[in-house]
């Protein structure tokens, strides 16, 4: 604090504008004694606030306008932080706690900038002169004499370093945009477009039934029964019933006068059965069937549908009339909606009419978040269970509402491609490759047809990447600042919402931070480029007064320079300050507000408290998870795909036929694009390229966390990796086809073809298909691909 009064004395007694100083140094006077002194309540910083708007409207210089901006939202967080803890009387804010501890570093890092500021303007006053009156004009122009020899040399090795080609010369990314025109063309709407068409009308076709039962009975107690009556004694073959969610058993019992009952059958609906079809193989004589509920716990129990085939029919036998046992008149819905919907009830399940693998958890869980009902899977952010929501509420209780929205983002995700690949490599061609082979890959197709997170997660890395890249090839030098500020917002945001997706997305956070910090790296070296080159500037300016050196730059060029020495300190705090908001408060954000739906289910344990409890809830999951599965595989067989994921099996399939569903990779795709990937770690050394060295820390931020994963891990959660290694691969074929004949092409369009062929050939176990069983052996190239 004694600094501080000794800091706002100095600027005062040395400023040259003392009238417009006192509100400023005021602002930082009152603000260094609520940043620096003890026990300061959050009003105590009012008075900054008006200080600093005061200042600016005097001073009008934006920087100061900014610097209010900054500490009003910082101020409104504390003061709303606090508020929303007395609301539960806490009023003690643990020391380490993450808020308080982000929200005072950006305090500082602006109060730092405040005092740099206050120095700038009444001290140095560069808000009173410009960059112009700084350079010895001579009728507009600097006075040149013939250079000599030596001199001219040093200005074009001068004008040959890294530096101020960075500075002075368009980018490769200006100059194919000003090759195109425009970024986006006919031909690449036509391209994409068609793509796109050819792609939807293959996820879409067999995603899922349109029709699931959704009224239900719910039982408040064990021992409720209900007896349907078939109106006359029928062959029962088979008892299809639906649950939804709950656990509980139920058992059924069979009589020809509805007074004997024999030959009782078990059905247990635990988490596994969770909107899906249970098949009871009956091959019983009766009239009467009776449905009990076996115990007290299947009171949370939510039995959608039960239909009874006989007489070898394969529609369900018509209900003469139901009789209640016992049942409660607390129970939430009524027996009879156990027969209502007949028309739904398949004869033989497959993966159209139910979930199947971790559908049984976020499907459910999304529909719970539709009907308030506490969450049963809590284990990943509540984001992803959200998307899938949607296509519930629109569609309605189905395998098409649950799967609809993930493959529409699976759809996205080619567009995405298209553009992230026509950016970095220039042409329309190279961005349909790098889109076909996304869309033709194996993992892209399965992935995003099955309701799960997974492809919410791998969407939003893919654009957090993407404007990330697009960041780092615009420089706050050549464009104006906020230009860049932009994409480097879009990046934390999608960030931020992907994160609150699944928490593989907060790896990617990492490469992120790699890839800033190299942009940043870079105009740090321009900037001490440029104090070089003005410095060395003026010791020949110092000699040609002795007839000896001649100026070496040009007026455009040393204004250029002028600008990036002074732009570069203000420039990077507040970039930094952008990221601090972008990537930390926003995401937090995000995450919180994904939450609403959690915190809206009634009853206790739901507040925003609880919600902290989760987040370590959910570490502790992931970190202590120890548990088996027969096509589990560590992250090392990932890119040779020697175990693929089999997530589904149909049941009661006819003799000699099949219908499964594996996730794995194209092995067209995978099998090269790996050995790109390998390649490229020597070659982005050796030829010092950009693109690959972006790609490489892309793959590698979502790859390198999973070798440190000690828990169960499965083939797809390489699925992050896959949009990287298409584009590695892009870049070799765009290099293949740029440094030879015209007739590679044709091998180029060879490949592509092998790979929708390839495609093609397995797109029966990828897609759930009924096939012959012998099919699938033509397809087990490798010991660990079982499909049946």
């Amino acid at each position: 604090m004694i600094l501080s009064i000794v800091y706002v004395c100095l600027l005062y007694w040395l400023g040259k504008n003392k009238r417009g100083a006192v509100l400023y140094i005021s602002f930082l006077f009152i603000t260094a004694m609520f940043m620096c002194m003890t026990k300061m309540h959050e009003r105590y910083l009012h008075y900054g606030l008006l200080l600093a708007l005061t200042s600016f409207i005097y001073l009008k210089d934006r920087r100061i306008l900014w610097l209010f901006i900054g500490f009003s939202i910082t101020h409104f967080i504390n003061i709303g932080d606090v508020l929303l803890r007395s609301f539960h009387q806490d009023y003690h804010i643990p020391r380490y706690n993450p808020l308080m501890l982000t929200v005072s570093a950006i305090n500082v890092m602006m109060f730092v900038y405040a005092c740099i500021l206050g120095w700038r303007l009444f001290v140095k006053s560069d808000g009173d002169e410009t960059v112009e009156e700084t350079m010895p004009l001579v009728d507009n122009k600097v006075e040149v004499l013939p250079m000599e020899d030596d001199l001219e040399e040093k200005a074009t090795n001068l004008r040959e370093t890294s530096p101020w080609k960075a500075l002075f010369h368009k980018t490769e990314d200006h100059i194919e945009r000003g090759k195109r025109g425009r970024f986006f063309s006919r031909k690449d709407a036509l391209y994409l477009g068609v793509l796109m068409v050819v792609y939807t009308i293959i996820a879409l076709f067999h995603l899922g039934g349109h029709k699931d039962p959704t009224t239900f009975w719910q039982p408040s107690r064990g021992g409720e029964t209900v007896i349907a009556d078939l109106g006359s004694p029928h062959q029962i073959t088979r008892i299809n019933s639906f649950a939804g969610v709950g656990e509980g058993a139920y058992s059924y019992w069979f009589s020809n006068d509805g007074e004997q009952w024999q030959d009782a059958m078990a059905v247990k609906s635990d988490h596994t059965k969770v909107f899906t079809w249970h098949t009871v193989e009956a091959n019983k004589e009766a009239r009467y069937v009776k449905i009990v509920i076996d115990t007290q716990e299947s009171a949370k129990l939510h039995l959608h549908e039960i239909g009874i085939f006989g007489d070898g029919g394969t529609t369900p036998l018509p209900i003469a009339s139901l009789k209640e046992v016992d049942v409660d008149a607390a129970d939430n819905g009524n027996t009879a909606h156990l027969f209502d919907e007949p028309s739904v009830v398949p004869y033989t399940p497959t993966y159209m009419n139910g979930t199947y693998f971790d559908e049984i958890y976020h499907a459910r869980t999304a529909y719970e978040h539709l009907h308030k009902i506490e969450p049963y899977e809590s284990t990943h952010p509540p984001l992803g269970k959200i998307f899938i929501s949607i296509g519930i509420y629109v569609f309605g209780l189905n395998p098409f509402g649950w799967r609809i929205i993930g493959t529409l983002f699976g759809v996205g995700m080619i567009p995405i491609m298209y553009v992230f690949a026509k950016r970095m490599f220039g042409r329309s061609e190279y961005a349909l490759i790098a889109a076909f082979l996304l869309s033709f890959d194996f993992m892209h197709f399965a992935q995003t047809r099955i309701s799960t997170i997974d492809v919410y997660g791998v969407f939003f890395i893919m654009l957090m990447f993407y404007f990330m890249y697009r960041y780092t090839t615009l420089s706050f030098f050549r464009e104006k600042l906020w230009t860049t500020l932009i994409p480097l917002g879009l990046s934390g945001l999608f960030f931020g919402i992907g994160a609150a997706s699944k928490w593989i997305v907060i790896y990617g956070g990492a490469g992120l931070a790699v890839l800033l910090f190299i942009s940043l790296w870079e105009r740090y070296r321009e900037y001490q480029f440029a104090k070089r080159v003005l410095r060395e500037n003026s010791r020949d300016e110092a000699e040609e007064s002795e007839g000896v050196y001649d100026d070496l730059l040009s007026v455009e060029e040393s204004t250029k320079l002028l600008r990036v020495q002074k732009l570069f300190v203000r420039n990077t705090l507040l970039t930094i300050l952008w990221c601090v908001l972008m990537f930390v408060i926003v995401p937090l954000g995000v995450y919180t507000l994904s939450y609403i739906p959690f915190m809206m289910v009634p009853g206790p344990g739901h507040q925003l408290k609880d919600v902290v409890s989760y987040q370590v809830h959910m570490y502790k999951y992931h970190k202590d998870l120890v548990a088996t599965h027969p096509f589990s595989s560590p992250w090392w067989e990932w890119p040779m795909m020697i175990r693929p994921i089999w997530y589904y099996q149909a049941k009661l399939m006819p003799q000699g036929m099949l219908s499964s569903i594996v996730s794995f990779g194209n092995p067209l795709v995978w099998w090269p694009g790996f050995i790109a990937v390998l390649m490229s770690f020597y070659l982005a050394f050796k030829r010092k390229d950009k693109l690959l060295r972006m790609l490489l820390i892309a793959y590698c931020s979502q790859y390198l966390p999973w070798m440190l994963v000690p828990r169960l891990t499965f083939i797809y959660h390489y699925f992050a990796m896959v949009p990287f290694l298409v584009l590695i691969l892009t870049y070799y074929i765009k290099d293949y086809l740029e440094q030879g004949p015209l007739q590679r092409r044709k091998w180029v369009y060879g490949y592509l073809a092998a790979v929708f062929v390839l495609f093609a050939l397995f797109y029966p176990i990828l897609s759930g298909m009924i096939i012959p069983a012998k099919y699938s052996f033509f397809l087990r190239w490798m010991p660990g691909w079982n499909f049946f």
